[in-house]
Order: structure tokens, then sequence, then C-alpha cells
């Protein structure tokens, strides 16, 4: 959460961490404007990320807001049940701070001059 959180903020956006699902879904209900996007974990505590996002999908007032999943467990089946979910964007972790920018950017929440210039990419990458 750190380390997203400071990319997110360092790039002049404000953010509100929440620790599980449950959590999330409280501080949405606090807040009387809607966010502009999430970032959202797979593997939290009480509730996870899946599971937010299809609350999240139920409720009138979020059923567009753009999310961006990220996980360790990064394979086919997490990939396809997030866009299943409607997710804007996935990211395996370890990501790099230029993917997530990147997604920022595809949803017009930062400046193109904060997406670092693609770089050759190796097939390690």
């Amino acid at each position: 959460r750190t380390y997203t959180c400071g990319i997110v903020q360092n790039n002049g956006l404000s953010t509100i961490e929440a620790r599980d699902g449950h959590e999330a879904l409280e501080a949405l209900k606090r807040m009387s404007l809607s966010p502009a996007a999430m970032v959202v974990d797979i593997e939290m505590p009480r509730m996870d990320g899946f599971t937010l996002v299809d609350a999240l999908r139920k409720i009138d007032r979020y059923k567009k807001l753009p999310v961006i999943m990220i996980s360790s467990r990064s394979g086919t089946y997490n990939r396809l049940r997030a866009r299943e979910l409607g997710v804007h964007g996935f990211l395996g972790k370890p990501y790099r701070e230029k993917d997530l920018l990147r997604l920022l950017r595809q949803l017009q929440l930062v400046q193109a001059d904060s997406v670092p210039a693609l770089e050759e990419e190796t097939a390690t990458d």
C-alpha cells in the first residue's frame, strides 16, 4: 500500500488507504464525492479485492468506477476474473512505477509527462 500510495501522491493525486475490502467500502460510504479511481489488491484480509469489486459493481454510484487491480497472483485465471468484473487494468507484483503511471494516464488521471519514456523492453521484463 505504501509504495502504491507514494506513486499516486507523487503525481498530484490524493489517496485514501484501506487495509481490506470492508474498510474500503466503509470509507466510500463516508465520502461525499466518488473517487476518480481505485487501486485494489486481490489479497486482502476479511474481504478480498474480487469481492470488493463485485460489491462495488452492485452499487449504482460505483458501477463504472475505474479500478486497477494488483496482485502477486497474476496468472490467467485472476486476470480473466478481473476482466469479468470490469477492472480497467491489472498489474502483477512486483510492478514498475511506470506501469502504474501508464494505467493512470490511460484513465486520464495523470499528465502524459508524468509517465516515464518507454524504454526498450527485453524478453525477460
